[in-house]
């Protein structure tokens, strides 16, 4: 199974530029993280739900997702935190919506969508991501949640 970010659309030196930006722009007390879901890539089969649990650290933030899928169709996502049940947007977004759909930027695939405001991640510090292959077939996609999380200390 193909590990998270190892999809050629993820290659890019665009992500690592990012992250290196998302770093210097946060508070000193928080840190860039990403979490790929499903965490070790995966197929989804047409028409079938998927979903996945991602725990943070308290106190972290949602700050953005990309996402890919080998399917023009690509997916549906939704967002849902655990602790107080509220979802990240009204209703399941397609990821073309938010992620550039599955051109080509400046050889960067599928760019960065950045929250307008940060998604603070309360106790229980997890997610519930849903995830719908739109495809007729199945299809090998990647979502990859950005989040702001607390600094250890050292």
């Amino acid at each position: 199974m193909q590990h998270a970010l190892e999809f050629p659309q993820f290659r890019h030196g665009y992500y690592g530029t990012v992250v290196r930006e998302a770093a210097a722009a946060l508070p000193p007390a928080f840190v860039p993280r990403l979490y790929p879901v499903p965490r070790q890539g995966g197929t989804l089969s047409a028409g079938v739900p998927f979903q996945e649990k991602v725990r943070v650290p308290h106190g972290s933030y949602l700050i953005g997702f990309t996402g890919s899928s080998n399917q023009a169709a690509g997916f549906q996502l939704q967002l849902r935190a655990v602790a107080s049940g509220e979802e990240l947007c009204s209703e399941q977004i397609k990821h073309a919506n938010l992620t550039g759909g599955t051109g080509a930027s400046r050889g960067a695939y599928n760019i960065l969508h950045v929250l307008p405001r940060p998604w603070i991640i309360v106790q229980p510090a997890e997610l519930i991501v849903e995830l719908f292959n739109l495809a007729t077939s199945a299809a090998t996609l990647q979502l990859v949640l950005w989040v702001a999380q607390p600094r250890e200390a050292p």
